[in-house]
């Protein structure tokens, strides 16, 4: 394997093709290095960082990725429906107009195309969360009494109360538990799926 892994890099390098190398694959996905660099000048753009240097940068944006991966199989999988090209383009233009800083995309190595395929992305993990995990969350009266009188009573005024703000703090602990779930399912599909680091400092 690794002879034939070297004759397919040496062809390439003949042929004056750059070889994009496997860093890590995850059951029938590979991740490449650039795909980490893709995800780090991603994430900094977004947050308006600097790009991050690092193996430990390198390994969040992996461990990302393989997330990502085992998301998108699922997706496939159980054929949930994609945003389309349409609201693809809607992401972006909405971007633009809330941030203003589409013309800082080239100091990032970032085209438009890198940015709205990402928000799309974002998008579709948002809809397989709403549909996969949030249906089955419940929550009790209790629970949002408590986050109330924990959260918001000790800052809100002396009228306040919880029927004022029932219905966000029900979409936050949905969502938070929604993400437990979300994570739980995450560290179960790791363990069923075979994934090999071949850049061992990512693991």
């Amino acid at each position: 394997m690794r002879v034939l892994a070297g004759f397919v890099l040496f062809a390439g390098l003949l042929a004056g093709e750059i070889v994009d190398r496997v860093a890590v694959s995850c059951g029938k996905r590979a991740i490449t290095d650039s795909a980490i660099s893709l995800r780090l000048r991603l994430t900094a753009f977004q947050n308006g960082t600097p790009v991050p240097s690092g193996e430990a940068a390198r390994r969040d944006a992996a461990h990302l990725l393989i997330d990502q991966a085992l998301v998108e199989e699922e997706m496939g999988i159980g054929h949930y429906r994609r945003i389309t090209p349409e609201r693809r383009q809607q992401l972006l233009s909405s971007w633009n107009k809330e941030n203003g800083n589409l013309d800082k995309l080239t100091e990032y190595g970032l085209t438009p195309e890198d940015l709205e395929l990402d928000l799309a992305r974002q998008e579709d993990l948002l809809n397989f969360l709403n549909i996969r995990f949030r249906p089955a969350v419940q929550v009790h009266e209790e629970e949002i009494q408590r986050y109330f009188d924990l959260k918001i009573r000790p800052n809100a005024g002396p009228d306040a109360t919880v029927a004022d703000y029932r219905a966000r703090i029900e979409q936050l602990l949905v969502e938070a538990r929604a993400d437990v779930e979300l994570e739980a399912w995450l560290r179960d599909q790791r363990k069923r799926t075979r994934i090999d680091f071949v850049e061992k400092e990512l693991q």
